[in-house]
């Protein structure tokens, strides 16, 4: 029994029923292929107005047509061929940075657990791309399309195309038999069974059979897509954030038929003629005498192009407010009738895009076209001019006095070593007019538009080639910086396709194998049959592309990595081979540098290969030889031993030796020192009686002096008394009036007063 205030389940149930808004149904194809119309329609029209008419006037230059720059008629028709040459400089570099090893890409674990297959993802992806997908040819397609018209566009998919291998047998017993058909994705085409009589005369079946065996169930595929024949919406800024990308070509009705599709289907579909993307573009590529207007027509059917919009497009399909992205391949048209296939797609977009330099928030960016167009239609007005000029002053117009010649025909059509006839002077006759020479300025000016054109791409004479007059008065650093500098941004052009379109394509084709290749496989490495089973890698390993050991030269590279060998060799020589540094990875992997910087591709044709079994052999023998001791290097080291003592003994005498030397040079230093003193001291003390004997002998000269003034003094003293004595006698006596003491009173002397 229920109570009041609970409530009913069904009654609950039945709520929710009114509440919930019935599901909408599915998308009708024919909305799908309206959405898929739209979205092809506004991608043309972009690549109309946008890309197209950039794009052949690149290529147009590129291959040394320039019908924006027609000279006039009877002029010069010579051309620069700036954006080659740059382009065509540029492109071998990138091929090296890429290509200098045979390993273009490797993968790092992504998670715990990883770190065992990411050698094989290395290798087995390595070997798909190169050998399988002749990888080198595509990325020269790409990366030459990128320099020249922007971008470069690389497709990859999963082709489940199936490879069978057919093999016979016969007269296989009944447990042959068994065997056989027991092994998986074998497949029994024709048997037929027989008895025949046993060795003891019993019955026993016979079976002879014709069976196929699945080789491998699909493989991945690579190509390079021409630029015009993908389109992309106007939104996008690269591939990966793309809402809807197409690849817009043409097939076959025998490829599109041997693809599988419904050949009733494939034969109602219209024919596709002239005018492929206006063929503005894709005649550009062509040369002249594939004609203008010729198209895809063949008079056999089969033959004949059907225009294909293979598009992948997120679309809502199922109406659950979250868009999935969709697969839609259209043949001739965009009406549902043309619809070949309509799918789910769970792999990953099939197309890498490859931009040189990149520019913020759009798709496209710069090529090198784009740097040097300009500077290509200067040089050629230029040297057109240049040419001009020449041939004028070599060919100059002429002022005639029709009256002096005689041969005007000569005049009018000359001929090489013709004689014009004159009557008079023949300079007044025929007066050539001669221009001014421009020619050294001109060149002045190709000169300044080389540096704008080195400034903007970094190719210059220095890193196209060894020019004696660039290297000329530089030191190897200056030269080597200079190189540097200009490699740089072909370096950068580098990194931008490593770490964009090239990276989104070996990610794409670890998911690809991983999740389509449902069987081992067998594939060939270092000359080896080598078979690996991707079913169990992880397809998020991250992706690395190498881009070689840097921008400088081979023989820099080979420098650098003689350097770490020597290193490694040290390591291993003071440490052992069981040392915490190196491992013989690491010796292994050096070598194999080496090798490939030398320019060869297979280090196994020099060097055996050692695997950690081989090593652990090297270093536990390494180990015992240091512990029982070379023969040779006993005898060495006791010979060490004895020239050790030796040389102690003869340490340890001459050290005695010198000892005693300086003993007794110490006693000879202090009697040298003890006499010197000595000497010092006498020779102190006669000095001292020299000073004495000389300020006796000073002070008897100074009492002589005195008393010999004293006795001049008294004399003079004398004389002048005497002389006033008889002054005195001639005159009248007075008596002496002199009242201060008197002088000559003091004076001991008996003197006259004469006062």
């Amino acid at each position: 029994m229920m109570h009041d205030d609970m409530i009913d389940p069904l009654a609950i149930d039945e709520m929710l029923d009114e509440e919930m808004p019935e599901a909408e149904p599915p998308m009708e194809l024919g909305e799908l292929c309206v959405i898929l119309a739209s979205e092809i329609n506004a991608a043309k029209e972009t690549e109309r107005t946008v890309y197209t008419k950039d794009r052949q006037r690149a290529l147009e230059y590129y291959l040394g047509e320039m019908p924006d720059t027609k000279p006039p008629d009877g002029r010069s028709k010579a051309m620069s061929r700036d954006v080659a040459d740059t382009i065509d400089w540029i492109l071998p570099g990138l091929m090296r940075v890429f290509f200098s090893g045979n390993k273009i890409v490797e993968y790092l674990p992504g998670q715990a657990g990883d770190e065992a297959f990411t050698e094989q993802a290395t290798e087995y992806i390595n070997y798909k791309f190169l050998v399988e997908n002749e990888g080198y040819n595509v990325c020269w397609d790409a990366f030459s399309d990128a320099l020249t018209v922007r971008v470069g566009i690389i497709k990859f998919w999963w082709d489940d195309t199936q490879e069978w291998t057919y093999e016979s047998y016969s007269g296989l017993t009944d447990d042959a038999y068994q065997m056989l058909l027991a092994e998986e994705n074998v497949e029994v085409e024709s048997e037929e069974a027989r008895e025949e009589q046993g060795e003891q005369g019993e019955q026993i079946a016979i079976h002879d059979l014709n069976l196929r065996r699945l080789r491998r169930p699909g493989r991945i595929m690579v190509e390079s897509v021409p630029p015009e024949e993908f389109l992309i919406d106007s939104d996008a800024t690269s591939v990966a954030d793309a809402r809807f990308v197409c690849h817009w070509t043409t097939k076959s009705r025998s490829d599109l038929i041997e693809e599988g599709y419904d050949r009733e289907k494939i034969d109602e579909l219209p024919h596709y003629g002239t005018g492929v993307h206006e063929q503005e573009e894709k005649l550009a590529r062509q040369d002249d005498f594939l004609g203008q207007g010729q198209g895809s027509f063949s008079p056999d059917r089969s033959m004949q192009q059907v225009e294909i919009f293979e598009c992948y497009a997120k679309i809502d399909v199922n109406k659950d407010g979250v868009a999935e992205w969709m697969r839609v391949l259209l043949g001739g048209g965009t009406g549902e009738d043309n619809v070949l296939l309509s799918e789910e797609w769970g792999d990953p977009v099939p197309f890498a895009d490859l931009i040189p330099a990149r520019v913020p928030h759009r798709w496209q960016g710069r090529s090198m076209a784009d740097q040097t167009m300009d500077v290509q239609q200067i040089k050629t007005v230029l040297l057109r001019n240049t040419l001009d000029n020449i041939y004028e002053n070599n060919n100059p117009q002429k002022v005639v006095r029709e009256a002096d010649i005689i041969n005007m025909d000569e005049v009018l059509s000359p001929t090489f070593n013709g004689v014009i006839r004159t009557r008079g002077d023949p300079n007044n006759a025929v007066v050539p007019l001669r221009g001014t020479f421009i020619a050294p300025d001109v060149m002045g000016m190709m000169g300044y538009l080389d540096e704008m054109i080195e400034k903007r791409t970094g190719v210059s004479r220095t890193t196209m080639a060894l020019d004696p007059e660039t290297l000329q008065d530089q030191t190897a650093t200056a030269a080597n910086l200079q190189y540097s500098a200009a490699y740089s941004k072909q370096e950068l052009i580098a990194r931008n396709f490593a770490e964009g379109g090239m990276k989104r394509l070996f990610r794409g084709l670890l998911q690809l194998v991983v999740k389509h290749q449902n069987m081992p496989d067998i594939v060939r490495l270092r000359d080896k049959p080598v078979k690996m089973d991707p079913r169990s890698w992880n397809a998020d390993m991250d992706a690395v592309v190498n881009i070689g050991l840097g921008t400088g030269s081979k023989e820099r590279d080979l420098a650098v990595l003689q350097q770490l060998l020597t290193i490694q060799e040290r390591i291993v020589e003071k440490l052992g081979p069981d040392n915490p540094f190196i491992t013989p990875e690491h010796v292994a992997n050096t070598i194999e540098q080496i090798v490939k910087a030398a320019g060869m591709r297979t280090p196994q044709m020099f060097f055996a290969e050692v695997d950690d079994e081989g090593w652990a052999k090297f270093g536990q023998a390494y180990m015992e030889k240091q512990k029982e001791g070379d023969p040779k290097t006993k005898a060495a080291t006791e010979k060490a031993q004895a020239d050790m003592q030796i040389a102690q003994m003869k340490m340890q005498m001459e050290g005695q030796m010198a000892q005693a030397k300086a003993q007794a040079e110490g006693q000879m230093a202090q009697a040298k020192m003890q006499a010197e003193s000595e000497m010092a001291q006498a020779r102190l003390q006669g000095e001292m009686q020299l000073a004495q004997a000389r300020m006796q002998n000073e002070a008897q000269l100074a009492q002589a002096k005195v008393v010999t003034e004293l006795q001049l003094s008294k004399d003079k003293a004398e004389a002048e008394m005497a002389l006033l004595g008889v002054t005195a006698s001639k005159g009248t006596s007075t008596r002496c009036a002199a009242t201060a003491p008197c002088p000559i009173r003091a004076r001991k002397a008996s003197v006259t007063c004469a006062a």
